[in-house]
């Protein structure tokens, strides 16, 4: 069997998430605590938070959802089903739009 792991030391993960946060123009004052937070959520393990999550934070935005469905007209996948949620005051209470869009895939689906 062979071992396809890469070893790659904290200071240097810390350095290629900030590299690519400012490459691509990420603002300043938020920048090293991004690639903080990737770095010590991939080296704790919670690598759905941490290296796994980070390709999604640069080049989409942030979402807990996995990539899953087209967008419309699209062809392939590239956004999740987050769901929209509006929450308007309303005299003592609340009106609450919840949108969600179902899941397509079979139940079960995960993240990789």
């Amino acid at each position: 069997m062979i071992d396809n792991t890469i070893k790659v030391s904290r200071d240097d993960m810390k350095s290629e998430f900030l590299r690519i946060l400012v490459k691509h123009g990420m603002e300043k004052n938020k920048v090293d605590k991004c690639a903080d937070i990737f770095t010590v959520n991939s080296l704790e393990g919670i690598y759905s938070h941490g290296v796994k999550r980070f390709p999604r934070f640069v080049f989409i935005g942030w979402t807990n959802a996995c990539v899953n469905m087209p967008s419309w007209g699209a062809k392939d996948a590239r956004i999740g089903n987050n769901p929209f949620v509006i929450v308007v005051p309303y005299r003592p209470e609340a009106i609450i739009l919840d949108f969600a869009i179902k899941n397509r895939y079979l139940t079960g689906f995960h993240c990789n």
